[in-house]
């Protein structure tokens, strides 16, 4: 218990989770109900201050209203959610043009099926998402996310692809890099916790 998070984590790992007894510190001698793991999320993209809009890797166990710390450290904050949309946050590896529907992805962290994404200023739809595969002596294949319905517009190398993500009721006051974890709460080993249970 208490390992908190892994510092330096890539885009689109899960940080590590801490886990406590809930609520009050006392035993029951039922670990189904007298533990709880900490929630956890991390940037799928850096958020510089004054941003309240940042994409995630996922959002599960993530409510409307609730504060959770933003960074580790001196570099951490508070945030309060106001709004959970959809995950997921990456750039295009290669340039693309209107008509095509595969997008070479530099991650698909948090993409899902059936979800609406904005490539640049486009809203798409994802129909499937490709994960890498290596080795095997062959070409690898890229990430890639597979759209519903083909591109209305070109889109250049490095351009945001992301589900809406989650927006806090304040803006952020430091710079966060990708990788960045957001807690549901700070971990207190050894004593009562403060993890929310949904």
């Amino acid at each position: 218990m208490g390992r908190g998070f892994r510092p330096g984590g890539l885009a689109g790992e899960q940080p590590d989770r801490s886990a406590g007894r809930f609520p009050d510190g006392y035993d029951n001698d039922d670990n189904g109900h007298d533990f709880s793991v900490q929630h956890t999320m991390a940037m799928a993209l850096g958020a510089g201050a004054g941003a309240n809009n940042v994409k995630v890797t996922g959002v599960a166990g993530f409510a409307i209203g609730q504060s959770c710390i933003v960074g580790l450290g001196a570099n951490a904050e508070t945030a309060v959610i106001a709004v959970i949309g959809g995950a997921g946050g990456t750039t295009l590896e290669a340039g693309v043009e209107a008509g095509v529907t595969v997008l070479p992805v530099a991650g698909v962290a948090g993409f899902e099926a059936g979800q609406k994404i904005s490539v640049g200023d486009e809203t798409v739809v994802v129909a499937s998402v490709v994960v890498r595969r290596r080795g095997g002596g062959g070409r690898n294949q890229a990430d890639s996310i597979v759209l519903s319905e083909p591109l209305k517009q070109a889109h250049a190398t490095g351009t945001e692809v992301s589900g809406s993500g989650v927006i806090f009721a304040r803006p952020l006051v430091r710079d966060h890099a990708a990788g960045t974890p957001i807690a549901s709460n700070i971990p207190t080993p050894g004593e009562p916790n403060q993890y929310i249970r949904k």
